[in-house]
């Protein structure tokens, strides 16, 4: 037996319709409980969007290089991939690096940025 796929589209209604078209909604969770099988209110109230880029103001390529270089610095990979002065003050001023015995070593916020 062949069986034809379906297109459609889910209708939301009650509580999460309101609070999905709400600007202010990013701060409103809704307990997982009440959520039920609506797959959108389910992401909704993960809390998905709320993740902080660091890198946000930046270019896209600077951002790609203090990712690959916040990756060098946690794989200890300084010998062969050098940080530049430029690209280590950049990422101290973020709350990324800090120095310790003169190499620098990610904080809480690095890790963070990598995951």
């Amino acid at each position: 037996m062949h069986v034809k796929a379906a297109t459609f589209l889910p209708i939301i209604s009650g509580p999460f319709a309101e609070s999905l078209n709400d600007p202010q909604a990013s701060s409103q969770l809704v307990p997982l409980g009440e959520i039920g099988t609506n797959p959108l209110a389910a992401a909704y109230a993960c809390g998905m969007t709320e993740t902080k880029n660091p890198f946000a103001h930046l270019s896209l390529e600077k951002s790609i290089a203090l990712r690959w270089t916040l990756r060098d610095i946690k794989a200890k990979r300084l010998v062969l991939s050098p940080v530049s002065d430029e690209d280590l003050a950049t990422l101290r001023e973020l709350g990324l690096v800090e120095m310790k015995s003169d190499l620098p070593v990610l904080t809480e916020a690095g890790h963070e940025a990598l995951d």
